[in-house]
């Protein structure tokens, strides 16, 4: 089956109730859900190594609920419900179960959609197949709802441009040509994955043929309806995989000529490669990660590879979802101002360059340039409230900046006790 994108795939939809109706227009995602599915994940080894790998390690992430106050980023506490509910969306999954089918959604096909549960605060969440969902469009050409096929009907909810509240989460990436539905990342891979399914499948049925390419067998006599079954039945005999070694006899004047060519005239493993390797950039997955055959895959360069895995897939797919949950759920709560991000010091694969940051910022603020607490920020970490924080020490003794310049040596109980706690770790 090839990718057909951009020809609308016509549905019969469920007889069953409307339970809520809208004056706009509902409109189908163009692409076809079950095609993408189908040969871009089920029958193509790349693309499925490659989407696996994207969810496994989103779904992997640790995340708190942070605010922001007058120090910047504050953790809030991680009993918070909104965090109980990302870490137990419901009762047949995990968070990572959960963030592993929502994600392959999304690179499936461009887009993802969460249902909450129709209470005011919510306390459950599911993961919605797109195949299932289509947005109703408003006369302004933004939506005004969504519709979902269900138990044999189809249910309408809507969305309220305004507040932002809906039953509904449409998490979608970019489409050029389209302001409802995002484009799956198949997409712009779908050539090379028609021609690597096909180079596949091609070369499953030259093993079948026992190795040998498509030919003919010609002569320049006449010969007779008897004599052309007698010769198919020969030639039955003698080819696939369970008769490989058999040898063709010809006779009366019979030639063979190969038609077909072969898989070092094609350069088969080679086409093959470039089409995997087309597939994983189209995911953002370096070759190393799935261990392409041919990609370098020295230690140093697989940790390298991990690196630029997740600072430019992994993280930016997170926060895309993040986003979007950041501006839906929060709405649901009385405290404002609370949003879920990634606890960074928890990702493994950024020890790789966290250590020359850390190093990086220790040397600026024992230059004095940077403050501990600008410090502390800098590498993700929670400031202090109390003690001197804030004050710039200088490199000599570690005194306050603003003592050195004054002349000053006088400092209040709470700063020397902030500077003897520096020194202790400084010393360890």
């Amino acid at each position: 089956m090839k990718f057909n994108f951009f020809k609308r795939e016509k549905k019969e939809l469920p007889s069953g109730k409307i339970i809520f109706t809208n004056k706009g227009v509902a409109i189908w995602n163009k692409r076809n859900f079950e095609t993408l599915a189908q040969d871009g994940y089920q029958r193509n080894v790349i693309a499925y190594a490659a989407i696996n790998k994207i969810k496994r390690c989103v779904a992997g992430l640790e995340f708190c609920v942070y605010r922001d106050g007058k120090n910047g980023k504050e953790k809030v506490d991680q009993n918070h419900p909104m965090l109980k509910l990302f870490y137990n969306p419901n009762k047949l999954q995990s968070k990572e179960e959960f963030l592993g089918e929502l994600v392959s959604d999304f690179c499936l096909s461009g887009n993802a959609f969460v249902q909450k549960n129709e209470t005011s605060i919510p306390l459950e969440l599911f993961v919605i197949t797109p195949e299932y969902v289509k947005v109703i469009q408003g006369n302004t050409g933004y939506p005004e709802g969504y519709s979902i096929q269900a138990n044999g009907g189809i249910i309408n909810y809507p969305f309220d441009i305004g507040t932002g509240k809906s039953e509904i989460l449409h998490i979608k990436d970019y489409a050029p040509k389209d302001r409802l539905f995002g484009q799956s990342p198949l997409e712009a891979a779908a050539q090379s994955v028609d021609i690597f399914n096909e180079g596949q499948l091609w070369n499953y049925n030259l093993l079948k043929n026992g190795g040998e390419p498509s030919g003919v067998l010609k002569t320049s006599d006449t010969i007779t309806d008897e004599q052309y079954d007698e010769l198919k039945n020969m030639l039955s005999s003698t080819s696939g995989s369970r008769n490989a070694g058999k040898k063709l006899i010809l006779e009366g004047g019979l030639e063979y000529q190969q038609t077909g060519l072969n898989a070092k005239d094609m350069d088969f493993k080679e086409a093959q490669m470039l089409n995997a390797r087309f597939i994983a950039l189209a995911f953002g997955v370096p070759p190393q990660v799935i261990n392409l055959a041919g990609a370098d895959s020295t230690f140093s360069n697989y940790e390298q590879a991990t690196y630029s895995f997740y600072e430019d897939t992994i993280l930016p797919i997170t926060k895309t979802i993040l986003n979007a949950f950041n501006r839906w759920l929060p709405l649901y709560y009385k405290e404002e101002g609370l949003y879920i991000d990634i606890d960074y010091n928890s990702i493994k694969a950024l020890d790789y360059k966290r250590a020359e940051k850390e190093q990086s910022v220790a040397t600026l603020k024992q230059n004095g340039i940077l403050s501990t607490n600008e410090a502390r920020k800098a590498l993700d970490y929670e400031v202090y409230e109390q003690g001197g924080g804030d004050v710039i020490l200088t490199p000599a003794g570690n005194l306050p900046l603003e003592y050195v310049a004054s002349g000053d040596s006088v400092i209040d109980e709470a700063e020397q006790g902030f500077l003897n706690e520096q020194a202790t770790e400084s010393e360890n």
